[in-house]
């Protein structure tokens, strides 16, 4: 008979319900019955150490929590600027906890890679401020990240210039990672938490996009966390389609959909060609072809610019949900290339990085391989791409 693990019935309650298990729930998933689960948790029996390996691998934890005398500390290490007061929300989703932290974890590996070879600091990190001219502003990230006429004139759709965009944001030293899914098992992040977030560092900044919204409004929410990098403020966001920048609670979040919206759409431009004796559909269409941008974004900063009324604004989104709406999957531009599809889950750049670092045995394929989440066999794949 196995000897029984003398796990802390405390810590197997406080997992499950961390996890949004019943206890019905965990009892099925770990073949034993439900008063199994219940005796664990009121510290009336103690499992064998095989199947506390199985609660532990069931519950998302390291075994060791099952000892632990209370339960740790289980944070989320940024700000929610979607709340005036920039707390984290009571009930974060442990698919968002994993995928924050696993994202710092990397994040934090390529500043210390980078900061090893007295990489410079970057200038623009932390070069806005709350309150300053949003034109002037949005004319400084323009110029840094290369949006010009020039630039939207190559690109033939709003796509293509996402693209673009995404490309320049990492060539002046931001990570860029975009992904629809948490996990191995690929479970679907939620829209309705979080949108995007950004991690603040002088040498490794990091904005991380939630794939599973719509493609057009990703443009956006890109825009929208590099305001937060030039403000040094990280933070987790989720611009909400329907509201305008001063309906938002948290007065940074006012500032990057203002930012933003200038950004990516010029308003005094927007005002010199807004033609009153056309219809809201043709107007937005025109600057859509200018400035390679989708409509969700022209019209949201016409809105913003009061060009059109609040109702008009909804009825215009609510025409064109397509716009806004999250994705019922996580398709991207890979078209189910594998090569794309993990570029873009964790940036080409820190890649590049883990690459640079195996060539000059900073790093062991075994830990390059956790770092990004890969057998060492397909990460020397990789590495024999990027060769």
């Amino acid at each position: 008979m196995s000897a029984p693990a003398y796990i802390n019935r405390e810590i197997v309650e406080w997992a499950r319900k961390r996890a949004g298990l019943s206890v019905g729930q965990l009892a099925h998933d770990l073949k034993v019955n439900a008063g199994n689960v219940e005796a664990w948790e009121q510290g009336a029996q103690k499992p064998t150490f095989s199947k506390a390996g199985d609660l532990a691998k069931r519950l998302r934890i390291p075994f060791g929590y099952l000892f632990l005398s209370r339960p740790p500390a289980d944070e989320i290490p940024l700000p929610d600027l979607r709340t005036e007061s920039g707390e984290r929300p009571e009930n974060p989703s442990l698919d968002f906890t994993e995928l924050v932290q696993n994202t710092l974890l990397k994040q934090q590996w390529y500043s210390d890679y980078l900061r090893e070879g007295h990489d410079e600091k970057l200038k623009y990190v932390g070069a806005a401020r709350v309150g300053a001219n949003i034109t002037r502003t949005a004319d400084e990230m323009r110029g840094w990240l290369g949006i010009n006429q020039e630039m939207r004139d190559r690109c033939t759709s709003w796509e293509k210039f996402k693209v673009e965009f995404i490309r320049n944001t990492e060539e002046i030293g931001v990570l860029v990672m975009r992904s629809g899914v948490a996990g191995d098992n690929r479970r679907p992040l939620s829209v309705q938490e979080f949108r995007g977030f950004a991690i603040v560092d002088p040498v490794a900044p990091l904005v991380f996009i939630n794939s599973r919204d719509a493609k057009s409004a990703q443009i956006f929410t890109l825009a929208h966390e590099l305001v937060h990098i030039w403000l040094g403020e990280s933070g987790v966001s989720n611009p909400v389609p329907q509201k305008r920048s001063t309906d938002e609670l948290n007065v940074i979040e006012q500032f990057c959909n203002r930012v933003a919206a200038e950004l990516l759409v010029p308003s005094v431009a927007v005002s010199q060609m807004w033609d009153q004796k056309q219809t809201l559909d043709q107007n937005i269409k025109r600057l859509v072809r200018i400035y390679r941008v989708s409509r969700y974004v022209v019209a949201r900063q016409v809105y913003e610019l009061d060009k059109i009324t609040r109702s008009q604004y909804l009825d215009y989104l609510d025409h064109y949900k397509g716009l806004w709406k999250p994705k019922e999957s996580d398709e991207d531009e890979s078209g189910g290339n594998f090569y794309n599809t993990f570029g873009a889950r964790n940036s080409r750049t820190l890649i590049a990085g883990v690459v640079r670092a195996l060539g000059e045995h900073r790093l062991t394929y075994l830990d390059a391989s956790r770092l990004l989440g890969i057998k060492i066999a397909t990460l020397k794949k990789v590495a024999d791409r990027l060769d």
